[in-house]
């Protein structure tokens, strides 16, 4: 049961999670990095990987 659940809220947070990691990876000026650039390609990685792992699982289609 809590499998499913944090699977619903995964399913649920994937596309806000990528416009979040969007903007903070653009945040801030063009010449140096930091830390929120650092968290914006954390988020990016991770919703990605899970959206590609997702339609590799999704068979009926």
């Amino acid at each position: 049961m809590n499998i499913d659940l944090f699977k619903y809220i995964l399913k649920l947070s994937v596309i806000p999670m990528l416009f979040l990691s969007l903007l903070l990876i653009t945040h801030g000026a063009d010449d140096d990095i930091s830390i929120i650039n650092i968290i914006g390609f954390i988020l990016l990685i991770i919703s990605g990987s899970y959206i590609i792992v997702d339609a590799k699982n999704n068979k009926d289609e």
